[in-house]
């Protein structure tokens, strides 16, 4: 069973809740699979692995990110700061 999650995402509504009842619902037949469509976030991995999700396709995009996973947060913002301050400084530069 294939449910767009990331279409669902964008209207508001979070599709754990949606992907749980799926997931649930179908546990015990063992021919039907659960799969989360639409993966536009890194975040979307874990929330579709955490509510049992048996199948989960990803994009280029998201999937590049999963590098961050298990990052210490602080020093992520802090580089990332660093970054956009010299993003900031070489744009001024270069006028």
């Amino acid at each position: 069973m294939s449910v767009f999650c990331g279409r669902i995402n964008d209207t508001g509504i979070d599709a754990v809740d949606i992907m749980t009842h799926a997931n649930s619902t179908y546990s015990d037949n063992p021919h039907v699979e659960t799969l989360w469509a639409g993966c536009q976030r890194a975040r979307d991995i874990i929330d579709a692995d955490r509510c049992g999700t048996d199948i989960i396709t990803v994009p280029a995009e998201p999937l590049k990110k999963m590098v961050r996973f298990g990052n210490d947060i602080h020093n992520f913002s802090v580089r990332t700061s660093v970054d956009f301050f010299n993003d900031g400084a070489d744009m001024f530069i270069s006028y």
